[in-house]
């Protein structure tokens, strides 16, 4: 296999070379227009995407120089993949190009679901990238600061687990450290603290405690409840959690926090909560474009904690703060997304939920395109 590298828009996804076929139908573009990130060079015509003069597709769905293969091409021609694989965006904090390591579970799981899965920089990310995908997921190893509202008005269906996002978005209320937070066992300057400069409260053992609607067929917790469950084998990994009065009307809790914690431990905080589509959001916000689903693992690149490649000197320098790992440390001696088998069940759960809503809205849209044609 070889690499695939849009460098310009920072995605990255596997690919054969093959032969190409010239004038080659891409996509459908009824609404929204032939975008290069998904299409390469392509001109709508009657509501479909077709390649341009001098460029050809081999799996009619990307264009791309009929010298693809030559020497000096950024490009080369994806393998013939079914008619029906679908797309699915994985936003992630590091270049594409480099090896995963926290995220690179949810890659593999959204491949195992028959997804083709096309990896952005944090940086690159943008509505009209979500848009052209099938299904959005956003990792906790972003920096939410930079992609603050980029994502917020796509309707393709979406799963978060980074906290500062949900902020944004209007996932939960608008205050870290109050509406939403995190748990975390060890110190450095990088983790997000309250309001107060408070550090955040300690895991719980790596478990979270699944509601009763959460366990009903079909949910995101579904036949692994009520009550308490492991989430992680390492009780020490940190989660993302919302308290439950920071979430708009219309979403649907499926765990929270099994025990009382800081900042007002009389609420309970969710961990795992879901918007469907058109569900009221936090506040003002409006409805949701499309089904949201709020997850919970908190890491970086490498895991739960930072590396110290990941830190300032300044941070490494923190008073009181835990001693960071190097990277190949880390990579040599830490386990970067231990879910238990009953997360590994939720995460599969979770991304057959957002394929049963993406399947849903290319079916509406179908049924648009007819009625167009009539």
């Amino acid at each position: 296999m070889k690499s695939v590298l849009l460098a310009a828009a920072g995605i990255a996804y596997g690919a054969d070379a093959q032969l190409c076929q010239a004038d080659a139908t891409v996509g459908w573009c009824p609404f929204k227009g032939c975008f290069a990130i998904w299409h390469g060079p392509s001109t709508c015509r009657h509501f479909r995407c077709h390649c341009n003069p001098g460029y050809c597709s081999i799996d009619g769905k990307m264009c791309v120089p009929d010298n693809s293969t030559s020497k000096g091409s950024n490009v080369t021609a994806p393998s013939k993949h079914s008619a029906k694989t679908r797309k699915a965006l994985l936003v992630i904090g590091t270049d594409p190009s480099l090896p995963l390591y926290a995220d690179a579970i949810f890659k593999s799981r959204l491949e195992h679901h028959g997804f083709e899965v096309a990896l952005v920089r944090d940086r690159m990310a943008t509505d009209a990238l979500c848009e052209q995908s099938d299904i959005m997921l956003v990792s906790a190893s972003i920096d939410g600061s930079v992609v603050k509202h980029k994502l917020d008005n796509c309707s393709t269906p979406s799963m978060h687990w980074e906290m500062g996002l949900w902020l944004f978005n209007g996932m939960t209320g608008p205050t870290m450290g109050v509406d939403a937070w995190l748990t975390h066992e060890n110190r450095f300057a990088r983790v997000p603290k309250g309001p107060s400069g408070a550090w955040p409260p300690r895991p719980q053992a790596g478990n979270i405690f699944v509601t009763k609607g959460g366990a009903e067929p079909g949910e995101l917790a579904a036949h692994l409840g009520p009550g308490p469950i492991p989430f992680f084998k390492d009780g020490f990994y940190g989660m993302n959690w919302a308290s439950l009065d920071s979430l708009g009307r219309g979403a649907k809790v499926a765990a929270v926090l099994p025990m009382p914690t800081a900042p007002k431990p009389e609420e309970k905080k969710a961990v795992l909560f879901y918007y469907p589509k058109g569900a009221s959001l936090y506040g003002n916000r409006g409805p949701s474009p499309s089904l949201r689903i709020g997850f919970t693992p908190f890491h970086y690149s490498h895991g739960t904690d930072p590396t110290c490649e990941e830190l300032t000197q300044v941070q490494k320098m923190c008073n009181g703060c835990s001693r960071c790992q190097p990277t190949a440390k880390m990579e040599a001696s830490v386990k970067p997304m231990p879910l238990s088998e009953e997360g590994l069940r939720i995460l599969d759960n979770s991304i057959r939920m957002l394929k049963e809503a993406a399947l849903a809205e290319a079916a509406e849209q179908e049924r648009s395109i007819r009625h167009v044609n009539i």
